[in-house]
């Protein structure tokens, strides 16, 4: 079963997160609201996806992922946006493996969050970087 970390600043925001994360049979083992916490709590429930709302990065104004990279390494990582096309290079350039735009409806976002844990499950433990375009960059537009 999947592993899951949740990042939003928005309490309501992760709980439903993590309701809609816990029906795609996956296990939710932590959430953070910022990015430090995220830094400091992810590494200790070694999630096999990590995912974040980009407000939790544009906070910090990090332009990167590495360091979420070196606290967990092996972790697909997936950026919730709005607007997407408007901010959606920040986000590539960050080094997301997954963007999803949080404004869909909540059927396309389970879908899309469905499509990235199932990258997941199929991936070897080596290969759960969803990296050279194992799943698409932007799974909604």
């Amino acid at each position: 079963m999947p592993r899951v970390f949740i990042a939003s600043r928005n309490a309501v925001e992760r709980a439903a997160l993590h309701a809609l994360i816990a029906e795609l049979n996956t296990r939710v083992v932590g959430e953070a609201a910022d990015w430090d916490m995220l830094l400091t709590l992810s590494p200790k429930v070694k999630p096999d996806l990590i995912v974040i709302d980009w407000n939790v990065m544009v906070d910090v104004q990090t332009s990167t992922m590495s360091p979420l990279r070196e606290v967990c390494p092996a972790a697909a990582v997936v950026i919730l946006m709005s607007r997407l096309d408007a901010r959606q290079q920040p986000a590539e350039t960050a080094g997301a493996d997954i963007l999803i735009n949080k404004d869909d409806r909540s059927d396309r976002l389970v879908e899309n969050l469905r499509c990235a844990i199932d990258g997941i499950r199929s991936a070897t433990p080596g290969e759960r970087q969803l990296k050279n375009n194992r799943l698409p960059k932007q799974a909604s537009v």
